[in-house]
């Protein structure tokens, strides 16, 4: 189970033996559609667009090219992260920078539509 958190509320995350992802709201709410956390995540579906039209970024690349601040591109890339949509790697020579890059699912939902975009948030890949 991993904590997520989105504008002020605390979410869980439970995948389950069926390939569902659930999320758990704080004050109880269930919601069984990933997609949910997309809409909360301001900037999320900005970075996506941006990571599949110019490729791998750091955090900075992302500050100075999208109109977001660096809490909605930290919290967003915490929960594309979380999501499966995005991979993280470290740079092997100086300045070491994070750089973010589509995953197979994250390339697999940039160039989708958005009514398919439940199936490709809850399959495992």
């Amino acid at each position: 189970m991993r904590n997520i958190r989105t504008r002020g509320e605390s979410f869980n995350e439970v995948l389950g033996d069926h390939n569902n992802i659930h999320i758990i709201v704080a004050d109880g709410h269930h919601f069984t559609d990933p997609v949910y956390l997309l809409d909360k995540a301001t900037g999320s579906l900005q970075i996506l667009r941006y990571l599949g039209v110019t490729g791998p970024s750091s955090k900075l690349r992302l500050r100075n090219n999208l109109p977001l601040s660096q809490d909605s591109i930290e919290r967003s890339l915490s929960i594309l992260s979380n999501l499966g949509l995005i991979d993280r790697h470290e740079q092997d020579s100086f300045p070491f920078a994070k750089i973010h890059s589509l995953s197979s699912r994250g390339e697999l939902f940039v160039k989708s539509s958005f009514l398919e975009w439940t199936s490709i948030l809850i399959k495992k890949i």
